[in-house]
């Protein structure tokens, strides 16, 4: 009898409320479990609304907080979930990332292609110590631009 697979990646789907639908991530986020997130988008955005609206979901938020591990396929996958839901109509926020979550952005500089901008606004002054830039485009090193 094959062993049970173990579980990687929890994703917690918070019901719709009016417009907005949140997804929580804890685990590891990779190539394997990157199709788990994409169903669970697939079924957020499917969702039936209104006559005149595709879904009923117009904004998706995703905390990475809980991410302990996110390669570069991941990435890439989230980009296309983005890419593809804003053609739909749908934005996607990522509203909280943790450590191997921008650790990973940060080595493919996928910070401005993905809707990254409320983390790092928040975490801008860590960020811009490593760096060296600003990684928003919006801080001090552009102020007399």
């Amino acid at each position: 009898m094959p062993e049970p697979l173990e579980l990687r990646l929890l994703i917690t789907q918070h019901q719709p409320a009016g417009t907005v639908a949140a997804v929580a991530l804890t685990g590891e986020l990779d190539a394997s479990t990157s199709s788990d997130l994409g169903e669970t988008v697939s079924r957020l955005a499917a969702q039936p609304a209104r006559p005149l609206r595709l879904c009923l979901c117009l904004c998706l938020c995703l905390d990475l907080t809980g991410v302990t591990h996110c390669d570069s396929a991941s990435l890439y996958t989230l980009l296309g979930i983005c890419q593809a839901l804003d053609l739909t109509g749908i934005t996607v926020t990522i509203t909280a990332a943790g450590p191997a979550v921008l650790s990973a952005v940060d080595r493919h500089t996928l910070e401005k292609r993905l809707p990254l901008q409320a983390v790092l606004k928040r975490t801008w002054p860590s960020v811009q110590e490593h760096a060296g830039t600003d990684p928003v485009g919006d801080g001090p090193d552009n102020a007399h631009r």
